[in-house]
């Protein structure tokens, strides 16, 4: 049991740290080893619940139960082993999903929108206001030229934007602020 722990705890660690269950915005900035060290003792600590809490009680509950008749009953310890070789399997795959299902969803019809969302998010993540990074899903995209967007993300109250024009065709793509606080559906109201 104690090998399949240890394996858990790194495993679970990766997971933590490569598919993290919160935001970018929600998570602490620290350096990268700080973090890694950070996921091993979340992987363990939860792990060590598993195995020292829930297997055992799980175990109990199984080995009340009555067998067959004729049937030996499986001894406490192979119940205590199956049960928290399966905990620590089902919360691998819990934190797989939480961390595939925060991912950042991004609809694109093309390549070129596709960058053009990249890049306004890589910006308000590292330049934008705690506003913009709040507002982030209120992003709206004008189409100006085929390679060419404005992409506007409101305030808190919906009443002023933050707005930036974004080259793809560019190598590599280029963003910048555009100083019009009004939204696109009064500049580019085709677009």
């Amino acid at each position: 049991m104690w090998p399949a722990f240890a394996a858990a705890v790194a495993v679970d660690a990766a997971i933590l740290h490569y598919l993290p269950p919160v935001g970018s915005e929600q998570q602490i900035n620290a350096p990268q080893g700080l973090n890694i060290f950070g996921d091993l003792i979340v992987a363990g600590f939860t792990n060590l619940f598993l195995v020292a809490v829930l297997a055992p009680w799980l175990a109990k509950r199984l080995a009340a139960r009555e067998t067959a008749e004729g049937e030996p009953a499986p001894p406490y310890e192979v119940l205590m082993g199956r049960s928290a070789g399966i905990l620590m399997a089902v919360a691998a795959v819990g934190l797989v999903i939480v961390g595939v299902g925060n991912r950042p969803l991004i609809v694109s019809e093309t390549k070129a929108t596709e960058t053009n969302a990249r890049m306004v998010r890589q910006w308000v993540a590292v330049n934008g206001s705690p506003e913009m990074k709040r507002n982030i899903e209120t992003a709206q995209t004008a189409r100006l030229a085929s390679n060419f967007f404005r992409t506007c993300i409101s305030n808190d109250h919906r009443t002023r934007y933050y707005c930036f024009f974004v080259d793809t065709q560019a190598d590599p793509p280029k963003l910048s602020r555009d100083s019009d606080a009004r939204p696109n559906s009064v500049v580019a109201p085709g677009g």
